[in-house]
Parts: C-alpha cells; sequence; structure tokens
C-alpha cells in the first residue's frame, strides 16, 4: 500500500483536524514538530509529513495523556 504524503503544514492541520486557516494552528504545529517530536521533515522550504507516522504519533500522544490523567 503507497504511503499518503501530507504537504504542507495547511494540510498536515487538516489531517489532525486542526482549523488550518488560523495563525494558532500554524504555531500549535511548528511547536509539536519542535517541542513533540511531531513528524514532519522540511525540504525545500515546504513542510511534509508522512500520514501514517502522523496518525501513529497522535495516537501515542493521546495514549500518554491517558496515563497522566489516570495517575492523577
Amino acid at each position: 500500500m503507497p504511503r499518503r504524503m501530507l504537504q504542507g503544514l495547511k494540510e498536515i492541520a487538516d489531517h489532525l483536524g486542526l482549523q488550518a486557516q488560523s495563525l494558532d494552528a500554524r504555531r500549535v504545529l511548528l511547536s509539536w514538530i519542535e517541542r513533540e517530536g511531531l513528524p514532519a521533515r522540511r525540504l525545500a522550504g515546504r513542510w511534509y509529513a508522512d500520514a501514517a507516522e502522523i496518525e501513529a504519533w497522535w495516537e501515542s500522544r493521546r495514549t500518554s495523556s491517558r496515563r497522566e490523567s489516570a495517575r492523577e
């Protein structure tokens, strides 16, 4: 099965269900890339991400968030 590549911050934001038109979505994505390890790469001035890698990253964040909530 071919990999689905997301091209640009707008498409990555759309895939994650963020409102891609807002500046906040762009800031959030860039912050997640830098601080949270969101698996996106910059090539020739444009951001790219593998949809399957993004989904795995998102699920791992949800899982760790649930574990932290259960501890409280």
